[in-house]
C-alpha cells in the first residue's frame, strides 16, 4: 500500500501572489476612511465632494496598480490594471477640479462620478468573468462590479440644481442639494465597498494558507518512501 497524496486544491488562488490580498485590505482601509470622513462631515461642499471621491479612486487605483504589479498569475490581470489606471486618472482629475473653481460644476461632479462607477463597474464585471477559475478572487469582482454601476446610474440621475429643503413636521432647517445627495451616495458606496474587500481579503487569506498546508502536505507525502503491504 502507498501513502495517500492529498489531491490539488479546488482553485487557482494558491497561485496568486499574496499581495493581492493585501491590496484588497488596504483599499478596504482607505474607503472606511473615506465613508467615516463624509458620514461625520455636515453640509458637503463641491470641493468637499471632488477631494473625497479623488482620494477614494486615487488612493485604490495606486492599492490595485502597485498590488498587481507582480501578480503574474493573477486572472483577468489586464483589466485588473486597467481599472486601477482610470481610478488613479479619475482621481487625479478629481483632486486638480478641487483646486480649480473656474473649471468645476456639480454637472462636472456627477459626470466624473457616474463615468467611473460605469467604466470601473463594467471591468469588475470583466473581470469576475476572467476569473471564474478562482473562485475565490471573482468573487469580489462579483459581489463589487454591480454595486459600481448601480452607483453609477443613481448618480447619472442626480439634477445638477436639486434644491429642496428638508422642513417637514419636525421643520427641520436645510436643504438638500446635488452636493449632499452624491456626498451621501459615494459614502454609503465607501462603507459596502470597505466591508466587501475586507471580508473578501481575509477570505483569500484563509484560502492561501490552507493551500499553503496542502502544498506541504504533498511534498511529505511525496518524500515518505512507498510500503508495500505483502
Amino acid at each position: 500500500m502507498t501513502a495517500d497524496v492529498v489531491g490539488p486544491p479546488e482553485t487557482t488562488t494558491d497561485r496568486v501572489s499574496p499581495s493581492i490580498w493585501g491590496s484588497m485590505l488596504a483599499r478596504a482601509a482607505i474607503a472606511a476612511v473615506i465613508a467615516l470622513v463624509i458620514a461625520f462631515t455636515p453640509g458637503h461642499t463641491l470641493t468637499f465632494d471632488l477631494v473625497a471621491f479623488g482620494v477614494l479612486t486615487l488612493g485604490s487605483g495606486v492599492v490595485v496598480v502597485l498590488g498587481t504589479r507582480r501578480a503574474r498569475a493573477l486572472p483577468g490581470r489586464a483589466s485588473v490594471i486597467t481599472r486601477g489606471l482610470l481610478s488613479l486618472v479619475v482621481g487625479l482629475v478629481a483632486i486638480m477640479l478641487a483646486a480649480l473653481p473656474d473649471a468645476r460644476s456639480t454637472a462636472t461632479l456627477i459626470w466624473l462620478v457616474a463615468g467611473w462607477a460605469i467604466l470601473a463597474g463594467g471591468l469588475w464585471v470583466l473581470t469576475a468573468w476572467q476569473a471564474r477559475p478562482a473562485r475565490v478572487l471573482a468573487r469580489e469582482s462579483v459581489l463589487i462590479g454591480p454595486i459600481t454601476l448601480v452607483l453609477g446610474v443613481l448618480v447619472a440621475l442626480v439634477p445638477p440644481d436639486l434644491y429642496q429643503e428638508y422642513g417637514g413636521l419636525e421643520q427641520v432647517e436645510g436643504a438638500m442639494t446635488a452636493t449632499i445627495q452624491i456626498g451621501g451616495l459615494v459614502g454609503g458606496y465607501a462603507a459596502i465597498l470597505a466591508v466587501l474587500l475586507a471580508v473578501e481579503a481575509f477570505t483569500l487569506r484563509g484560502a492561501q494558507r490552507r493551500a499553503n498546508r496542502n502544498d506541504v502536505r504533498i511534498q511529505n507525502a511525496a518524500d515518505e518512501p512507498a510500503t508495500e503491504v505483502n
